[in-house]
C-alpha cells in the first residue's frame, strides 16, 4: 500500500483523489495487514449472493445489490410499466402541470412570443430525465423507506405523492445516495428538483418564485437544495483568473484539433489491420469532431448535442462546399432563426471531408439520426448526454499529453466561446468581431461583455499612446480654428 501511495502521488492531479480513495478502500480491507510479510493471512469468507444477503435480513446494507460503489446500474428503479393505474394517472397529471412540449410546439410557442409568458413550456427531453429520478424514488421508498402505520418497508399502492416531498423522507433518500451510491451533489440538487416539481403540482404553486414566496411546505426543500450547493454565488466562474486557469487560447486549441485528428486517424487503421476493437475508433472519432466543432464555430452545448443530420437543420451545401446549420427559435438560446456554416476557417476543407467520412464508414447505424452518441456499454448507441464532463475530460487528457502535466487544463464547453472571442477581439478588425458575433448568436456589445477576456493592464498600458494621440488632436482643432466647448463635453461626465 505504501508503494501505492507513493505512486498515487505521482499521478496527475485530476486522477489523484480517485487513486486516493482506492487506496482508502484497501485499507479497509478487513484482512489488510500493515506488516510486510504477514505469518497468516485470514482467508474471506465466500461471496453471498444477493438473494441470500436479503434472505439473513442483516440490515440496509444487506439488501443492496452487490455491485461497484457509484455504478450507474439503477437495479433499485421502479419501471415506468409497472406502477398501478393510480400512479400512471398521477404522471399524466404531473405531464399536464409541466406543460411538456414537443419540438414543434415549442417551435410554435416562441414564435407566438412565447418567450415572454409567464408559465414556459418544459422540453420533452428535460421531462424524461425528471420521470427518471422520480422512478428512483419511488424504487428507493419501496425497499428501504419505513412506513411508520406498519413499521414495514412501503408497498408501491401505499405510496402517494405527497411522499415525495416529504423533508425527513428526502433527507433520508439523499444520504443513502451519498453514502451508499457514493453520489456527489449535483445528484443531490437533482433530486431536491424533482421533490420541488411535485411539490409545487401537488399544491398547485407557480413555477420560478424566490424562496421567501415560496409555499412554507416548499421554502424547505429549497433551502436543502442551497446546502449542497455552499459556493454558489461565492465561486469566481466568471472572472479572468478563474478562467485563465483552465482556459487554453485558441492556437493552443487549434494544436488539440490538430492531435485528436491524428489519433482518430491511428485508431482507425488499428481497427482495419484488426488490432483494436471498432469502439475505440468511435470513440476517437466523436472526441476529435466535438472538440474540431467547439474549436472553430464557438457552438453552445446544446447544439452540439442535438445536432441531426436532416435534410432542414443539418445539411451539405454543394455550392459552399460544407455542412450548414439551421436552427429555429426554440433549438438555441438567443431570439430569432440562426444559419451558420460548420467548421469556418482554413481548415474547413479537410473538417468537412472528415465529418463526411465519419457520417458515412465510422458512425453506426443507429435507430436516431443525432450526429453523436452515448460511450458506455450499457446505454451505447443512444444519443449523447453529459457532454461537458466528455469535454472536459478530452481537454485535459490531450493537454497533458501536449503540454505537460503541470499545464493540463480541463476547458470546459463554454470556454471554447471565450478562447475564440478573445481571439477575434485582440486580432481582429471590428468587421471580423461583427461576423463572429452573428456566428454565436449575440450582438457585437453583447459579444465584447460577455465573452472577451481583456485585462484592464492590457487596456491601461496603452493610456501613454492614447494620449499622445488625444494631443496632437487638440493641437490640430485649435490650428484649424473649430474647438469646440470643452463645458458642453464635460456635462456627459457629471
Amino acid at each position: 500500500i505504501e508503494i501505492l501511495k507513493a505512486q498515487g502521488d505521482k499521478s496527475a492531479p485530476m486522477h489523484r483523489s480517485v487513486w486516493k480513495d482506492f487506496i482508502a478502500w484497501l485499507s479497509s480491507w478487513s484482512n489488510y495487514c500493515s506488516v510486510p510479510h504477514p505469518e497468516a493471512v485470514a482467508l474471506l469468507e465466500p461471496k453471498l449472493s444477493f438473494q441470500k444477503q436479503a434472505a439473513r435480513g442483516k440490515g440496509l446494507k444487506s439488501r443492496i445489490p452487490p455491485e461497484k460503489p457509484g455504478c450507474s446500474r439503477l437495479v433499485y428503479a421502479v419501471k415506468k410499466e409497472d406502477l398501478p393505474p393510480e400512479w400512471q394517472q398521477h404522471l399524466i397529471d404531473f405531464e399536464k402541470f409541466c406543460y411538456v412540449l414537443s419540438p414543434e410546439e415549442e417551435n410554435k410557442l416562441y414564435r407566438e412570443g412565447g418567450r415572454k409568458q409567464k408559465k414556459k413550456g418544459m422540453r420533452d427531453i428535460s421531462f424524461l430525465d425528471i420521470i427518471k429520478y422520480l422512478l428512483q424514488y419511488l424504487g428507493w421508498s419501496i425497499r428501504y423507506a419505513i412506513n411508520p402505520d406498519t413499521g414495514q418497508p412501503y408497498k408501491l399502492i401505499e405510496l402517494t405523492p405527497e411522499l415525495l416531498y416529504d423533508i425527513e423522507v428526502l433527507q433520508a433518500y439523499i444520504a443513502w445516495h451519498i453514502n451508499v451510491r457514493h453520489n456527489g451533489n449535483s445528484n443531490a440538487r437533482h433530486i431536491c428538483n424533482v421533490a420541488i416539481k411535485v411539490a409545487q403540482w401537488r399544491l398547485q404553486q407557480p413555477v420560478g418564485i424566490h424562496r421567501e414566496d415560496a409555499h412554507p411546505t416548499i421554502q424547505p426543500l429549497m433551502k436543502l437544495r442551497s446546502e449542497y450547493n455552499p459556493n454558489e454565488g461565492h465561486r469566481p466562474r466568471t472572472s479572468v483568473t478563474a478562467i485563465e486557469q483552465r482556459m487554453l487560447e485558441h492556437a493552443e486549441c487549434e494544436q488539440v484539433v490538430a492531435h485528436l485528428r491524428t489519433k482518430a486517424l491511428f485508431f482507425e487503421r488499428q481497427f482495419r489491420d484488426g488490432n483494436e476493437k471498432r469502439e475505440v475508433m468511435e470513440d476517437h472519432w466523436m472526441d476529435y469532431l466535438i472538440i474540431a466543432l467547439l474549436t472553430y464555430g464557438g457552438m453552445r452545448i446544446r447544439e452540439i448535442r442535438e445536432m441531426a443530420l436532416n435534410a432542414k437543420r443539418l445539411y451539405f451545401n454543394q455550392l459552399d462546399g460544407c455542412y450548414w446549420c439551421d436552427l429555429l427559435p426554440a433549438e438555441h438560446k438567443t431570439s430569432g432563426d440562426r444559419h451558420y456554416p460548420l467548421f469556418p476557417g482554413p481548415l474547413q476543407e479537410q473538417l468537412t471531408s472528415d465529418f463526411t467520412h465519419y457520417f458515412n464508414w465510422v458512425r453506426p447505424e443507429l435507430p436516431h439520426s443525432y450526429v453523436f452518441f452515448q460511450r458506455p456499454k450499457t446505454y451505447r448507441g443512444k444519443p449523447v448526454n453529459r457532454l461537458s464532463q466528455i469535454v472536459k475530460r478530452i481537454m485535459f487528457n490531450t493537454s497533458c499529453e501536449l503540454f505537460g502535466e503541470e499545464q493540463g487544463k480541463g476547458m470546459n464547453p463554454h470556454d471554447f466561446r471565450r478562447s475564440l472571442a478573445t481571439w477575434f477581439v485582440h486580432y481582429g478588425r471590428t468587421d471580423d468581431v461583427t461576423i463572429f458575433a452573428q456566428l454565436c448568436g449575440h450582438s457585437p456589445d453583447m459579444l465584447l461583455k460577455l465573452y472577451a477576456q481583456v485585462r484592464s493592464r492590457e487596456q491601461t498600458k496603452q493610456a501613454p499612446a492614447a494620449f499622445n494621440r488625444t494631443a496632437a488632436r487638440e493641437q490640430a482643432l485649435k490650428q484649424s480654428g473649430t474647438n469646440q466647448d470643452v463645458r458642453v463635453t464635460l456635462k456627459r461626465f457629471i
